[in-house]
């Protein structure tokens, strides 16, 4: 029977011995998927993470005689933090070498020991072995290519070029929540923001906004989790179902948005969610939200440098201009009448059949 998801298991496979951080490659893992590409005929293979999988899963499809594409959603092949972001919350390009957060294998003894410059690079060269092992990558922007090539050279100097299929979301409807017009003098600028938002996605960042703000000129409506409590900082509304962001949204009447994520994000959900609701967002001008909101519009973006006081001065300055929100409400607008009705589940699927045809051409040829 399917379950909740419409997802069937067919098989389950425990391993007697879970694959672990240090190694990250098991034999009896291997052969289990030799098997299952054997006797399910397998043509092509997507990996859609490497984590908690063996690092020979594409050398294992290959000797099969299977097609592997590797998807690449995170930033998890430059270094295990995944976001590039030490326990401070600083951004390192080219990995984290101390101070490093270990996001996927929190209760793996490995995760304990340090990380250094020798075991990122020893990472490093890993990861780039793996990925080179299958026969194209693929990520969700521009950006994310260009991080993951500049941290990874050794793909570069191999020659691969990472595809980019951008995410497709289906929406029954687009709203138009954002509140117009003047701020009513003595009323603060209701500020919404949406996600799960921990220190990667600038949750000191809106503690110390609050803190600059004596005069309570802004009000930040938290609609989801956070990791730490905020206090005072936000209007905490709890987490919702993806279904339900429109109708919980309505309730707030928030003038904007904001996504102050100090990771470069490869593609940004809330953000289309956001812009699916009528709302313009300030975000910071990183990855792919920078790349979207320069494309589209639909928002403000403050340089990946400003810190509260910037962020802060931007917000108090949009509170007084009715008109550049308007401006920026009529982008997001454009926005759900010509883009966003044609890039759809459907959309991304098609783009991905003609990789995968491609790819599959190119293994018969060889």
């Amino acid at each position: 029977m399917p379950g909740p998801n419409g997802n069937r298991i067919i098989e389950r496979h425990p391993l007697a011995e879970p694959i672990g951080l240090a190694t990250h490659v098991s034999e009896e893992y291997e052969a289990i998927v030799r098997d299952l590409l054997f006797r399910h005929s397998i043509d092509l293979l997507h990996i859609r993470h490497l984590a908690w999988h063996s690092l020979n899963l594409a050398d294992v499809a290959h000797g099969m005689g299977v097609a592997v594409v590797q998807s690449l959603h995170d930033y998890y092949a430059v270094c295990p933090t995944v976001n590039l972001l030490d326990r401070l919350g600083e951004l390192h390009p080219h990995g984290v070498e101390e101070n490093a957060e270990n996001a996927l294998w929190p209760l793996d003894p490995a995760a304990s020991v340090p990380m250094d410059s020798g075991r990122l690079r020893m990472w490093q060269r890993r990861m780039q072995h793996a990925l080179l092992a299958a026969d194209v990558l693929v990520t969700t922007s521009a950006s994310a290519r260009d991080v993951l090539l500049d941290a990874l050279p050794g793909l570069v100097e191999a020659g691969v070029d990472i595809q980019v299929i951008a995410h497709g979301r289906d929406f029954e409807r687009f709203e138009a929540l954002a509140e117009p017009g003047p701020v009513t003098s003595g009323d603060p600028l209701r500020i919404l923001l949406p996600g799960n938002i921990g220190l990667h996605k600038g949750r000191e960042l809106v503690r110390k906004i609050k803190q600059i703000d004596a005069g309570g000129g802004l009000e930040f409506h938290l609609l989801g989790t956070t990791d730490a409590d905020l206090g005072s900082a936000v209007v905490n509304h709890g987490p919702y179902q993806r279904e339900e962001f429109a109708g919980r949204v309505a309730a707030i009447h928030p003038h904007l948005a904001v996504v102050l994520s100090l990771a470069p994000e490869t593609w940004c959900h809330t953000l289309t969610e956001c812009w699916a609701a009528g709302l313009p967002v300030l975000a910071i001008d990183r990855g792919a939200v920078g790349d979207r909101i320069r494309e589209h519009g639909g928002g403000w973006l403050v340089d990946s440098a400003a810190g509260p006081e910037a962020i802060y001065a931007k917000l108090m300055a949009l509170r007084d201009l009715a008109g550049e929100r308007q401006a920026k409400i009529d982008e997001v607008r454009s926005w759900q009448r010509d883009i966003a009705p044609h890039r759809t589940t459907a959309w991304m699927a098609e783009h991905y059949t003609a990789l995968y045809r491609r790819v599959l051409l190119q293994r018969c040829v060889q």
